[in-house]
């Protein structure tokens, strides 16, 4: 969610296009920190938690940014 937050107020900040009428692309890589965490904790990084953090961000970018395609790229399968 920090991240999500810090990705707005930067282009709310940016003042070389228009937040309102340019299009945006924002691709979330997701799960890799979670999977590495998830042994030394299950509560904050399974996959419930995984669930919650990513719809609370894409929400709060949907609120707050126009106009933005979202690419969700999960963790690469190893096996």
């Amino acid at each position: 969610m920090a991240q999500a937050k810090d990705l707005v107020k930067r282009l709310q900040n940016d003042a070389s296009y228009s937040i309102k009428t340019s299009w945006k692309m924002l691709t979330l890589f997701i799960g890799a920190n979670n999977l590495c965490d998830v042994c030394t904790d299950p509560a904050n990084n399974g996959p419930d938690a995984l669930q919650a953090g990513v719809e609370a961000a894409l929400d709060y970018v949907k609120a707050n940014v126009p106009r933005v395609f979202v690419n969700l790229v999960p963790v690469v399968d190893v096996t």
